[in-house]
């Protein structure tokens, strides 16, 4: 009796330490002619998506807006993928490759290179600095105004 109980233990252990394998992770993804990176941290089994706007004169970090709010990821030993109200998102556990689809697309139509960070705070660090940078752009722009 002892025996079967303790594999359904072992089991359901080994199911719940797959879920949010992912999370205290994050990604910064570039494409080629694109300056906005895409941004996302992985959390409670949620990829969050985050970006630097610019509100008035000031630049500020951001989730994105709701409506486009991910769904739960899923992992398989190559691939990590999830979807949100855009489309699918596959990122390639080896290369970091994100592909993103839409509709219309094909697989490979948006791929995006990838960096890995393995602590929050130094995505958190990241952020920080895109946001100065873009503060800084934005002051610059604005240097000149006489209003």
């Amino acid at each position: 009796m002892i025996k079967p109980l303790l594999t359904i233990v072992v089991l359901t252990a080994s199911v719940t330490a797959r879920a949010g394998e992912l999370d205290g992770t994050a990604i910064l993804c570039n494409r080629p002619g694109i300056e906005s990176p895409v941004m996302y941290e992985f959390k409670a089994d949620t990829p969050l998506r985050w970006q630097v706007d610019v509100e008035g004169s000031e630049a500020v970090i951001a989730e994105r807006d709701p409506v486009f709010a991910a769904a739960e990821y899923t992992v398989s030993p190559s691939v990590v993928e999830w979807t949100d109200p855009i489309g699918t998102k596959r990122l390639d556990r080896t290369t970091l490759e994100l592909s993103m689809t839409t509709g219309e697309e094909e697989p490979s139509a948006r791929v995006f290179q990838c960096r890995l960070f393995d602590s929050i705070d130094d995505f958190q660090a990241e952020l920080e600095a895109l946001r100065a940078l873009e503060q800084a752009e934005l002051d610059e722009r604005m240097s000149h105004n006489r209003i």
